[in-house]
């Protein structure tokens, strides 16, 4: 189930975002621990831009996210978006 909750998470997200206006991680709805999760896997897949700040915590992944300012979809974003 763990692929497929990620796959809820990003659609979530990619409902929240756009290629127009920016957004901060603060302003999406949801668990911020969990926003900031999906945030870095749509980082890892190249769907966002923006500026980001990694925390000193890590996981199996790699660093933690712990803020993401600017957000804006990528036109690959945006094509996963449009889905």
């Amino acid at each position: 189930m763990y692929v497929y909750d990620n796959v809820q998470l990003i659609q979530m997200l990619l409902e929240q975002i756009s290629a127009d206006v920016k957004i901060d991680s603060v302003n999406l709805v949801g668990e911020q621990g969990q926003v900031l999760f999906g945030l870095r896997e749509m980082i890892t897949l190249g769907l966002i831009s923006g500026a980001y700040r990694y925390s000193e915590d890590s996981d199996p992944i790699g660093p933690t996210l712990s803020s993401a300012l600017g957000i804006l979809l990528t036109k690959r974003g945006l094509i996963f978006s449009e889905r």
